[in-house]
């Protein structure tokens, strides 16, 4: 009777270290779940602050002291396409001015910021003066967190001007 006794108190103490440890584990996988989203959410914090840094790095590293004014349109407008292909932007439509010497470009445009950006970049840097004198910038809900849409009106300076 003792040693029934016995063995059922020690099948009841086995018993409780089995359930004890599945707690404790239980806890442990808790907090390292808790633990890997964090580190997940601060690698793209990250990841996104170093391609911030880089494209502000870009930007100052800009040589904007250029007077350079294009010979005519196509000239511009493919420094203009050159840039947009450059940076990685896609270029839903492209529409000139109202005549040939009217060197004024209305631009629909889709990408990342970033690539916005290091494009805007690319404009202050061309070889031929340009202006932005108007952008809009949208975003869709449905596409990734950082791809915009935007609208943009740029004209270039003329030898004439």
């Amino acid at each position: 009777m003792v040693f029934v006794g016995l063995f059922f108190a020690s099948c009841l103490a086995l018993m409780f270290a089995v359930w004890y440890s599945i707690h404790v584990l239980y806890e442990y996988r808790t907090e390292y779940e808790t633990l890997e989203a964090e580190r997940n959410n601060y690698t793209g914090m990250i990841e996104s602050l170093e391609e911030r840094n880089s494209t502000l790095s870009k930007i100052a590293k800009l040589d904007i002291n250029r007077t350079g004014t294009a010979s005519d349109a196509v000239a511009f407008f493919s420094q203009v396409r050159l840039a947009i292909e450059t940076e990685g932007m896609n270029l839903i439509s492209m529409s000139s001015g109202q005549n040939e010497k009217d060197m004024k470009l209305s631009l629909s445009l889709q990408g990342t910021y970033y690539s916005l950006a290091h494009l805007l970049a690319s404009w202050r840097t061309m070889p031929v003066a340009a202006r932005i004198t108007s952008l809009r910038l949208k975003r869709d809900r449905n596409a990734p967190e950082d791809f915009i849409e935007a609208e943009i009106t740029i004209e270039g300076m003329s030898n004439a001007e």
